[in-house]
């Protein structure tokens, strides 16, 4: 467990929870985890014997077994960091006790300031923090409730009831009265009223007759609609949810109100649940019909909860019954229409990829040919740009002689990639450039016995100077020479030993 009971804000859940509260009285007693899953705004969570074991374990060692050491708070202030803990004022004091397999906060002492604001009815509801693990819900934690003004949970009730709330359910006008009777057929039903033994309870309150309605003849009737549940204007997307969450809804309500009827019987009288659960029955019955045809059920649908009927008026039953069968029904179809189109699909998804390994096999030949007729291509240019550069030195002999200097202009007269905004040049165009700015070579026909080179047994001093003056060095020796400090006589030393390795001078 964390040091602090605070901490993990955002493994917190928020949430409130049904308490039964006589009308008139503060309540000394409140509800906060039912047994089992139940349904906030924030989710559904679970508290079960692990989780009682885990929240008493908690609250024994915090409060150190000492009596009412639980400190409830207003609008979850002790949660909230931008509140100075001066302001974040205690509502009650409270003990924590599992009854039933449920989590309740007992023997509640609240402050006059909390009392006040209860009776006064401008706080009425109430709202526990707890933790819990992020994978099972399950609560692993309770730290507190706040006294507040608008719970998470549907329906609650308040914990004291004012003067328009301490009325009895008897005298609210039956919502249900006259509720349109659908079948498949389209055809008009009265619904027998439950029997009175059905719904007779302690304090039971007498029942509405269902609301009908007069036709211009002065027959009376029940409203009545007719399906069509192959209208062109469905649309899968937008009305397939609308009906899915219908009956999800109408389900889920059903089941919750046959519990309470088994329940609680004074609270079922009072609301007349019995034909509540009828109506709701007949409801989620035709939902089924309309998505056994357009099967649109998800498996979030409400399946796994059990509804026992058997408490209820035998006819009501019955309709329950079958309800949840037409329900578990559609599911099961839905469900495998969803095998098969995932059988289609899987399908499809393999003759996709077999076609597409194809195409990667054509791609690969496709690529292989263009690298091999690319590689012709280049091979046949450059043999042609050969024949050029070979012409272009038998054509300039007098700038390019055999020997040395001729190996010296194949070997760095070459093929140029583009640089500095200058497009690429092929071997000849390079050889080409370089002709256009050489000078001829003087050539004698007497040579100096043994020598490689051209130069001639009689040249004058000047002549020689010249030739010197007019060799072109390598770029590394040029390179080196700038790296060495430069200077004219280093640069005319270094013609005169290219000059002689050349031949152009002895």
């Amino acid at each position: 467990m964390a040091a602090s009971r605070y901490l993990v804000p955002e493994d917190c859940g928020r949430a409130h929870c049904l308490a039964s509260i006589a009308p008139g009285e503060l309540p000394t007693e409140r509800l906060i985890f039912p047994a089992g899953d139940f349904v906030t705004t924030k989710g559904t969570f679970l508290f079960d014997a692990e989780a009682a074991a885990a929240v008493m374990a908690d609250w024994n060692e915090w409060t150190g077994g000492l009596p009412q050491k639980g400190s409830s708070d207003y609008e979850h202030d002790q949660s909230k960091d931008n509140i100075p803990g001066h302001l974040k004022l205690d509502s009650s004091s409270y003990d924590l006790e599992v009854r039933d397999g449920a989590l309740w906060t007992v023997n509640i002492r609240w402050t006059d300031l909390a009392a006040g604001m209860i009776e006064r009815r401008e706080k009425r509801f109430t709202s526990p923090w707890w933790l819990y693990e992020k994978a099972s819900k399950r609560i692993i934690r309770y730290i507190n409730f706040g006294l507040v003004s608008m719970p998470a949970t549907i329906a609650q009730p308040e914990l004291i009831a004012g003067a328009a709330a301490s009325r009895s359910f008897a005298q609210v006008p039956d919502l249900f009265a006259g509720y349109a009777s659908v079948t498949a057929s389209a055809a008009v039903e009265t619904k027998p009223e439950p029997s009175a033994a059905a719904t007779a309870a302690p304090t039971a309150a007498p029942t509405v007759a269902p609301t009908t309605t007069t036709t211009p003849q002065g027959e009376t009737a029940t409203m009545t609609m007719k399906p069509d549940y192959k209208d062109p204007g469905f649309k899968p997307t937008q009305h397939g949810w609308d009906l899915r969450d219908m009956t999800s809804s109408a389900l889920y309500n059903m089941q919750c109100s046959v519990r309470l009827h088994n329940e609680v019987p004074m609270l079922a009288a009072a609301m007349g649940l019995p034909k509540h659960v009828e109506h709701l029955a007949e409801h989620v019955a035709h939902c089924a019909a309309a998505m056994v045809h357009h099967m649109v059920m998800g498996d979030e649908m409400p399946m796994d909860m059990d509804t026992d009927a058997s408490k209820l008026p035998a006819e009501v039953a019955a309709k329950v019954n079958a309800a949840i069968a037409a329900c578990k029904a559609v599911k099961i179809g839905a469900a495998k229409g969803s095998r098969a189109a995932a059988a289609d699909t899987a399908s499809a998804l393999a003759s996709a990829q077999a076609e597409t390994a194809a195409a990667k096999e054509a791609l690969v030949a496709a690529k292989a040919e263009t690298a091999a007729a690319l590689a012709g291509k280049v091979a046949a240019e450059k043999a042609a740009d050969q024949v050029k550069y070979d012409d272009l030195i038998e054509k300039n002999r007098s700038k390019i002689t055999k020997g040395a200097q001729e190996a010296w202009v194949r070997a760095n007269v070459i093929a140029k990639p583009a640089s500095n905004g200058k497009p690429a040049m092929t071997a000849s165009e390079a050889l080409a450039e370089y002709i256009a700015g050489a000078k001829p070579v003087a050539v004698s026909g007497q040579h100096q016995q043994g020598s490689a080179g051209i130069a001639t047994a009689h040249q004058s001093a000047e002549d020689r100077q010249k030739i010197i003056q007019d060799v072109e060095l390598p770029a590394a020796t040029l390179a080196a020479w700038v790296e060495t400090g430069g200077g004219p006589q280093r640069l005319f030393n270094l013609q005169e030993q290219e000059a002689k390795r050349l031949g152009l001078v002895s």
